[in-house]
């Protein structure tokens, strides 16, 4: 989720959309979890990108209620760096 300026959290619209898109990004991280082999699910650095995905995401709704957005922004960023490291490293 890209921003070309930094959304308006007092709009119920803006943050109906986010927490939607982040309800999608945490059943496709249950379900890449659900889905992984079984030795990838033993490994740490998957699981530990896994469970940062995952707490993530449900921190998003904080800031949310609070209208923070340095909060959403560190959050959001954390959630692509997280997703990064995880498509380079196990694909």
């Amino acid at each position: 989720m890209y921003f070309s300026a930094a959304p308006d959290l007092a709009s119920a619209e803006i943050a109906r959309d986010i927490t939607a898109k982040m309800a999608v990004l945490a059943y496709v991280v249950g379900r890449c979890l659900e889905q992984a082999p079984a030795a990838l699910r033993e490994d740490e650095t998957f699981i530990r990108l896994i469970d940062g995905l995952a707490e993530g995401t449900g921190r998003i709704g904080r800031a949310l209620d609070e209208r923070n957005q340095n909060r959403l922004s560190v959050i959001l960023g954390e959630l692509r760096s997280f997703e990064r490291i995880l498509f380079l490293r196990f694909g």
